[in-house]
């Protein structure tokens, strides 16, 4: 143990900082994150796919519990299909804008098809295209207890 870690200035080709504080999100751009979310639930592909932009071509990304390997917006769309529809209780992400990127995250309940309720832990990512926001991530996944991770458990 001890290893040094890298600083991120580092890692990466230098670049000019670019100096756009963030902001929080505002209600209307909220409202399009949590819609997004109500159609991964819903199983709404076609709007998940509409609302949603891969450019360049590959750089959609998501992942969730139980999830298979979705290496594109398409494909993460057709994924929800054949699912059963659940839904949210609580959901109300929060989010934060810096130039054409908003972020935003949340756990909130998951409500089964049988209406048993589990912590989800959410982020989605939607950049402006400069014709409106689009998702560019989205992660769900289920917020599982671990026991023992903590120092001194």
């Amino acid at each position: 143990m001890g290893t040094a870690l890298p600083a991120f200035a580092d890692t990466a080709a230098p670049m000019a900082p670019v100096e756009i504080p963030a902001a929080p999100a505002g209600a209307d751009l909220t409202k399009l994150a949590v819609a997004f979310l109500d159609a991964c639930v819903t199983r709404d592909a076609d709007y998940v796919a509409a609302n949603s932009i891969e450019d360049p071509v590959g750089s959609f990304s998501s992942f969730g519990s139980g999830a298979p390997k979705i290496s594109d917006r398409i494909e993460f769309a057709e994924h929800l299909r054949p699912l059963k529809k659940v839904g949210w209780d609580g959901l109300d992400p929060k989010g934060w804008v810096s130039g054409n990127v908003a972020w935003f995250a949340d756990v909130a309940d998951g409500i089964l098809p049988d209406g048993k309720k589990i912590p989800i832990r959410i982020s989605l990512v939607m950049r402006n295209t400069g014709a409106g926001w689009k998702v560019v991530h989205v992660h769900v996944s289920e917020g599982v207890h671990r026991d023992g991770i903590r120092k001194g458990s």
